[in-house]
């Protein structure tokens, strides 16, 4: 999981839904707003619709905050500028679940390279 100092709180999730635009990679999907206020902030969204049990929402959204810790702790470097700019709201299916762990992080990895 990621700190919950690196998450949205409710009303800045709002605002990224609403005001973010949309980024794909393959399966990937983010909605992205550029706001030196949110300082890097993420947060993931799994639609009742695709995935029924909460268990499973929470299994995957789990491994998604998982991914964005260790995709944004690989390479400090080049991730160092978009986490003072930007903030996401992933957007995770039923697929995320049969994935392994190391797709999920290249995946998350590109997300977040785009997000510069």
């Amino acid at each position: 999981m990621l700190d919950k100092k690196h998450r949205l709180t409710k009303k800045q999730f709002s605002e990224v839904f609403m005001r973010g635009s949309m980024i794909r990679s393959g399966i990937f999907m983010c909605k992205v707003l550029k706001d030196p206020s949110f300082k890097g902030l993420f947060a993931v969204s799994v639609p009742k619709k695709e995935v029924k049990t909460a268990v499973m929402r929470n299994k995957i959204r789990r491994r998604v905050y998982s991914a964005i810790r260790k995709a944004s702790t690989l390479d400090k470097t080049s991730n160092s500028d978009f986490v003072s700019s930007s903030s996401g709201v992933f957007i995770a299916g039923k697929v995320f679940l049969d994935m392994k762990f190391e797709e999920l992080v290249d995946g998350v990895s590109r997300i977040l390279s785009k997000m510069r």
